[in-house]
């Protein structure tokens, strides 16, 4: 099998969708006439004849950058707009949204500093301090493990124990959701790493042909210090802002059938590309290697991913936990008190979509002393304070009168006529609470 790491070396197969980074030196439009334009455009075109990876469009877009530049509309043009009018001239021909020119000081002098001394970029430092995208890590109710990451990172023999870390996390869910949205790409390497834990050893990711190597393949690896997660149902958040190498992951699984794509489709973004310097302090992202994938024969470029259950893109956390629950509930196996706390999460999830409305005369009954409790109404809340405790807000559910406690998944509250009903998780019955009094609005 061939080494992939080492091939991946050379290639920085990172998403260029994100926005350009403000510069922080000077605009080569500062200077004088436009010889500076010349030189870009001129290296632009160099880079597309030596590397870009469909030969086929090699000549068009050459003839499309010299039309622009022969067109006598670039003079005035600042650095970044100048970046953005090549950009739109390549994507119009190519139809590649890997393809961009963008104004990027910062970059290019971290660029120029690690050519000089590798040692001395800042891109290895940059993903350990971004914790290799990984964002959050939360225990949702359901024992559901959800985990929100924004781009792959990946520093050689460092990411791999984060991504441990991550693994043994998730694999202790009942069910798990991997969240995507916004995913604004980075290196197959930490896709590869992290959805081998859903796959087994060897299994075939991707073809590639690139214009640095010759064809090579991406496999699942063989040994994973957290182990394979087997057998727990895996979903999977998506929109229009998840970006290439966050669609290679989306794409495993949904060809390999390894969970559900929950949300909208995807941006389209297939292509690996590489980052050249280019004068003027500009980042050239350009299509160096196309990934074809070993069931569709294909990939996603141009057409996205489309999602399995479609929901916007605010509403698809929620979505996902209800199919969760759903097909946990369908687990004979599960244990009463897992069973209730499948319902309690379902219930919650779809309470947030659409909760009961209140008016505010209603909210007013319900105020009041019940027992050792007191309801109390602040603007449009309640909160619910049990003897000197510090007071809970009170989130409205699906089912009239009924309402959970902000932090406390574990217990909920329902008024009755008369009487407060307190609810612990997977109690047999309800601790019934009369009214003694009632209450006052809270300043």
């Amino acid at each position: 099998m061939i080494d992939y790491r080492a091939l991946v070396a050379a290639m920085a197969l990172c998403c260029v969708m994100g926005p350009p980074v403000a510069a922080q030196a000077p605009d080569p439009a500062a200077a004088s006439g436009s010889a500076w334009q010349s030189s870009a455009l001129s290296e632009v075109k160099d880079q597309i004849r030596a590397h870009y990876v469909f030969p086929e469009m090699r000549t068009p877009l050459v003839a499309a950058i010299e039309a622009l530049e022969q067109g006598g509309t670039l003079a005035p043009l600042s650095g970044t707009a100048f970046g953005d009018r090549v950009t739109r001239v390549m994507q119009d021909v190519a139809h590649d949204k890997h393809l961009a020119l963008v104004f990027d000081p910062n970059w290019a002098a971290s660029f120029a500093k690690q050519q000089d001394d590798p040692a001395a970029g800042d891109f290895d430092r940059e993903a350990i301090r971004d914790n290799f995208g990984i964002v959050s890590l939360e225990r949702l109710t359901g024992n559901i493990r959800y985990m929100k990451i924004d781009g792959f990172g990946w520093v050689d023999d460092v990411t791999g124990e984060t991504y441990d870390a991550a693994a043994r996390f998730l694999k202790a869910g009942s069910a798990i959701i991997i969240d995507i949205r916004g995913n604004s790409g980075g290196d197959h390497s930490a896709v590869r790493y992290l959805v081998s834990h859903f796959m087994k050893p060897d299994t075939p990711l991707y073809e590639f042909q690139s214009t640095r190597e010759a064809t090579w393949r991406s496999y699942a690896l063989d040994q994973l210090p957290a182990g394979r997660i087997n057998d727990v149902p895996l979903y999977v958040l998506i929109d229009g802002r998840t970006v290439s190498a966050g669609e290679d992951l989306a794409y495993q699984v949904q060809q390999y059938q390894l969970g559900k794509l929950v949300g909208t489709r995807t941006a389209g973004a297939a292509n690996n590309n590489e980052y050249f310097a280019v004068a003027g302090q500009f980042r050239l992202s350009l299509s160096v290697g196309r990934p074809v994938h070993p069931v569709s024969q294909t990939n996603w470029e141009g057409q996205g991913i489309q999602p399995d259950i479609a929901a916007p893109t605010g509403e698809a956390r929620d979505r996902a936990i209800i199919a969760a629950t759903e097909q946990l509930l369908r687990n004979a196996a599960a244990s009463p008190i897992e069973r209730a706390e499948y319902r309690w999460a379902q219930e919650d999830a779809e309470a947030r979509l659409a909760p009961a409305s209140y008016s505010a005369a209603q909210l007013r009954g319900y105020a009041g002393q019940y027992g050792d409790y007191l309801v109390k109404l602040s603007g449009s809340d309640l909160w619910l304070q049990a003897g000197n405790r510090d007071p809970l807000r009170m989130v409205p559910l699906k089912e009239k009168g009924q309402f959970g406690l902000a932090g406390r998944s574990y217990l909920r509250v329902r008024f009755a006529e008369g009487r407060l009903e307190v609810m612990p998780l997977g109690a047999p019955e309800p601790l019934v609470v009369p009214r003694t009094s009632p209450g006052q609005r809270a300043n």
